[in-house]
């Protein structure tokens, strides 16, 4: 198993910090061996479209090698919406929150089409339940 370059991605509030603070505990050695990123170019391709911004977004993409592994944090908007208001994080009007889910899930599936490995994770299951699996995913590749 090469040593992989692991994005965590996904909207505010999905629970990426957690995830990652939770693998640097439970997972040592799995973090010592990869590189862990709490947001990346995938983060920077959704945002200049959600803002509008005139980004050449293929310069994003050819930030990320065949090492790349991304993975997404998978919340329903109910609750994205939930969490945003439980801690106090600006919280947009519902008609922005829906389409920044929707970039999202569009630059993800250009991320699955484009051949990166992309693991999905309900944001809403168990946080240990979800590092196994990101452990057990990217060991297997």
């Amino acid at each position: 198993m090469s040593q992989k370059e692991v994005y965590i991605e996904g909207i505010d509030c999905s629970g990426k910090t957690t995830i990652i603070d939770a693998l640097r505990k439970e997972h040592t050695s799995f973090t010592h061996k990869h590189l862990l990123h709490h947001r990346g170019p995938i983060s920077g391709i959704v945002y200049a479209k959600l803002n509008s911004r005139v980004y050449d977004t293929e310069v994003y993409w050819e930030m990320l090698s065949k090492h790349t592994v991304i993975v997404f944090l998978i919340l329903s908007f109910e609750e994205v919406k939930r969490r945003m208001i439980a801690t106090n994080h600006y919280l947009p009007s519902d008609l922005v929150l829906d389409q920044e889910l929707r970039y999202w899930y569009d630059v993800i599936a250009e991320a699955d089409s484009r051949g990166f490995t992309v693991i999905k994770i309900n944001g809403n299951s168990d946080l240990g339940l979800n590092m196994d699996k990101i452990v057990r995913e990217i060991s297997e590749l």
